[in-house]
């Protein structure tokens, strides 16, 4: 009896993201990995974070577009490298793991039992 990996499906979820003076201060204009929105968002937990005021945001977890007025909020900051502290509510379709299933297609488990398939009782020769 063979047992498939369940790939698990985006929830949406909200994310409460504060951005503080001390992130702020630390962050860098123009930079799609240092700007107050990736900074923040490190600091709640996520991992890999990328920002593109234009495009969106894409992370270990979720990938999602920005609210017009944070899109504006960050072009604020990198053209004035100023700007006020701010919390928000983002609605994402988290992913309720580390990696995007996606790309975890090709496990070793999920190998294991394709030889297996191709190859019934030579499970010692993968």
């Amino acid at each position: 009896m063979k047992t498939h990996k369940k790939v698990s499906k985006p929830i949406l979820t909200p994310i409460t993201v504060s951005i503080t003076q001390e992130i702020i201060d630390k962050s860098i204009p123009g930079s799609p990995f240092s700007c107050p929105l990736a900074l923040a968002l490190r600091e709640i937990g996520f991992k890999k974070v990328v920002v593109l005021p234009k495009t969106g945001i894409s992370c270990d977890r979720f990938k999602s577009e920005l609210p017009e007025e944070i899109t504006e909020y960050l072009l604020f900051f990198d053209e004035h490298q100023t700007q006020n502290p701010i919390t928000f509510e983002l609605k994402v379709k988290l992913w309720d793991r580390i990696e995007d299933p996606k790309r975890d297609r090709r496990s070793s488990g999920d190998l294991l039992e394709r030889a297996e398939t191709l190859h019934p009782g030579k499970e010692e020769n993968v």
